[in-house]
């Protein structure tokens, strides 16, 4: 039985490159917008993925659909969370916070 001399990379590679395919696909065709802009890229077997997305929710959302489409292969999360800045949202007028109805007793 001949053994091969070439690196596990080169002998993988093959097999790994639909995976990068598979996941940029669904990134890309994804129903969340901030998931489409994240890329991601193989190294040695290892799935990177990169990028922006505006919560917490988006990163993890994304994060748990790769590791479900690709099971079995190794992803590093590098998926930055930017906040949206609170000074684009408008704010809630105090009358409809502070409000209550009134039939409720004010003094008890």
């Amino acid at each position: 039985m001949k053994r091969s001399t070439q690196p596990m990379a080169t002998l993988n590679k093959p097999v790994d490159e639909p995976l990068v395919r598979q996941a940029q696909r669904y990134l890309r065709t994804s129903p969340y917008m901030p998931l489409r802009a994240l890329s991601c890229e193989l190294d040695n077997g290892v799935l990177t993925v990169r990028g922006r997305v505006p919560s917490f929710y988006h990163k993890q959302l994304a994060f748990a659909e790769l590791t479900r489409q690709l099971y079995g292969c190794e992803i590093i999360d590098m998926i930055e969370v930017i906040l949206p800045n609170k000074s684009t949202h408008p704010k809630r007028s105090a009358s409809v916070v502070a409000r209550r109805p009134s039939r409720w007793p004010v003094g008890e």
